[in-house]
């Protein structure tokens, strides 16, 4: 079972003890995975009205899977690249290339 689960798994016991009591769950989740602003920003944001709340959940997720699919891509073509750096320098190397100059773009 993955930390995250077993920590939500125990969450959800405690809920049913505490009568879903819902700050001792976000106590639970909060105290040791998250920073300090990570934990006011979400703080602040639970004082948003809900369709902000909303907006702002959809945002975030939107940019977390997209950054997971960044990483994956890339670690997925590291080959590529190496290979693409290697021919680079090769051709560096042959005289086949020459000076870049950004004011000529």
């Amino acid at each position: 079972m993955s930390r995250f689960r077993s920590r939500r798994v125990h969450s959800m016991n405690m809920m049913r003890r505490r009568g879903r009591d819902r700050n001792l769950i976000l106590h639970v989740h909060s105290r040791e995975d998250m920073t300090k602003l990570l934990e006011q920003a979400f703080s602040e944001a639970s004082k948003l009205k809900t369709q902000e709340q909303n907006s702002l959940a959809e945002w975030l997720l939107e940019l977390l899977a997209s950054e997971q699919k960044w990483n994956a891509l890339f670690a997925q073509s590291h080959d590529v690249l190496a290979q693409l750096a290697e021919e680079a320098l090769l051709e560096y190397q042959a005289g086949k290339t020459q000076l870049l100059d950004p004011e000529t773009l």
